[in-house]
C-alpha cells in the first residue's frame, strides 16, 4: 500500500481553486440558497419528509456492556438458510466478514436518519454495526430559533430560548467527555469483536463520531511487544456461539467483572484498515498525532466546527507521518452534518446532490482498502 499523501498540504489552502472542492447544486436564484438567514421565515417552505422507507436494521444489545448497537447486514447476510449453499454469496460468509464501524453524531442511533445511513452501507455490502455512543443519552434536536422583529418582550422571549437551548448543548456535551466515551466505546468494540469475529474492520465517524473515528486510527496496528499481533480478541476462544446466540444470552450480573480491555491498545486495533471522518466536530490537533493508517476527510468550507487552520494543522501530521490520505472540502453553502439525512426543503437540490455524492467518495474510499 502506498504511504505518499496524495496532495501535502502547506501554510494556507486555496480552497476556491483547489482540485479537491467539489460545487454540486449551484444556482444563481438567490431563492435556492441552503442557507436562510435567521430573519427570514420558512414556515411555507415545502419540507422533505425525513424518510421514505423504514429502516431495515434491527437493535441489539451487547451481553457484557449491556449498551446498545444498531445492526444493518447486506443482502449476502439476509438470504434464507436454503440459499446458504448459493455460489453468489460471498467466501466472507466462511472465512469471516468485513466489519464497517458506523460512529454516529450526536443524534445517535436512535435516530430514523443515523439508521437509513447505515442502511445505505448495508446495501453496499457492508455488514455495518453502530454503537451507541451515548449510552441511551442521545442530543435533542435544537428547533431553529426565527430572529424576532417585534416588540421588546418577544425579542428577550426569543434570546431567552435560545441561550436556553444552547445550555442544554452545552450540558450534553459536558456529559459525553472523551474520559466517558473513549472507555465505553473500546469496551463495545471488543464485545462486537468477540461475537462476530470480523475479518478486518474500517470505521466511519460522523460530526461528534469523527473524533473518535481518528482515535480508532490511532491506534497502533502491533502489540505491546512490537510485532505484529496474529492473534483476534483472546476471549474470541471462550465460545463457540454464533452472534445471535452470543447477543441473547443473560446480561451480566451487577457484581460481574467489567471489561478488561488495554483502551490505548486492544488486541483487535490491527483489524482496522482505514479511516474516514465527515465534518467532525469536537476534533483537536492532538486527534490527529501518531495516525498511521489511511484516512479520508469530507469537510465544509469554512465550517465553524471544523476549520480551516485545524485541517491545516491534521494534513501537516498526516503528511509529516506519511499517512496517505485525501481531503474532500464541499461548498461553504452546505450546512456542518449535510451528509447525514435530514430535514432539508424539498426544493433544494443542493444538499441531496452533494449528500449523495459525499457518500459515493466514501463508499469508493473504503472499497480501495476493504476487499
Amino acid at each position: 500500500m502506498s504511504t505518499s499523501t496524495r496532495h501535502p498540504y502547506m501554510d494556507s489552502v486555496p480552497l476556491d481553486d483547489t482540485n479537491d472542492t467539489i460545487f454540486l447544486g449551484e444556482s444563481e436564484d438567490e431563492d435556492d440558497e441552503f442557507f436562510f438567514s435567521p430573519g427570514r421565515s420558512t414556515g411555507s417552505q415545502k419540507r422533505r419528509p425525513l424518510s421514505v422507507t423504514a429502516p431495515a436494521g434491527e437493535y441489539k444489545t451487547l451481553p457484557d456492556t449491556q449498551e446498545r448497537i444498531y445492526v444493518s447486514k447486506p443482502p449476502w447476510d439476509n438470504k434464507p438458510p436454503e440459499d446458504s449453499e448459493d455460489q453468489s454469496r460471498p467466501a466472507e460468509d466462511t472465512q469471516g466478514f468485513s466489519i464497517l464501524l458506523l460512529l454516529t453524531n450526536g443524534l445517535g442511533i436512535e435516530s430514523v436518519n443515523n439508521q437509513l445511513l447505515a442502511d445505505e452501507f448495508a446495501r453496499e455490502g457492508y455488514f455495518v454495526v453502530m454503537p451507541d455512543l451515548f449510552s441511551s443519552d442521545p442530543n435533542t434536536p435544537v428547533p431553529r430559533i426565527q430572529q424576532q422583529t417585534g416588540s421588546l418582550l418577544a425579542r428577550v422571549k426569543s434570546l431567552a430560548v435560545s441561550s436556553a437551548a444552547g445550555f442544554m448543548t452545552d450540558m450534553w456535551v459536558a456529559r459525553h467527555t472523551d474520559e466517558r466515551t473513549w472507555p465505553m466505546l473500546v469496551n463495545m468494540v471488543e464485545e462486537i469483536v468477540d461475537i462476530y469475529r470480523p475479518r478486518d474492520m474500517c470505521v466511519v465517524g460522523y460530526s461528534f463520531g469523527g473524533k473518535y473515528a481518528l482515535k480508532l486510527l490511532q491506534l497502533p496496528t502491533s502489540t505491546t511487544n512490537g510485532q505484529t499481533s496474529t492473534q483476534t480478541s483472546p476471549s474470541l476462544a471462550v465460545s463457540n456461539d454464533d452472534p445471535e446466540a452470543q447477543l441473547a444470552k443473560s446480561p451480566q450480573s451487577p457484581l460481574a467483572p467489567t471489561l478488561a480491555v488495554n483502551l490505548s491498545n486492544p488486541s483487535w486495533a490491527r483489524l482496522i484498515l482505514t479511516g474516514i471522518i465527515c465534518h467532525p466536530s469536537l476534533v483537536e490537533p492532538k486527534d490527529f498525532v501518531g495516525i498511521k493508517k489511511p484516512a479520508l476527510i469530507i469537510a465544509v468550507q469554512d465550517d465553524p466546527l471544523f476549520p480551516i487552520e485545524l485541517i491545516q494543522a491534521g494534513t501537516k501530521e498526516l503528511t509529516k507521518n506519511t499517512v496517505f490520505h485525501d481531503v474532500k472540502f464541499y461548498d461553504r453553502k452546505l450546512p456542518h452534518g449535510f451528509a447525514v439525512k435530514g430535514d432539508y426543503p424539498a426544493d433544494n437540490r443542493m444538499v441531496a446532490e452533494n449528500q449523495a455524492h459525499a457518500h459515493k467518495e466514501v463508499v469508493s474510499w473504503i472499497k480501495s482498502f476493504v476487499a
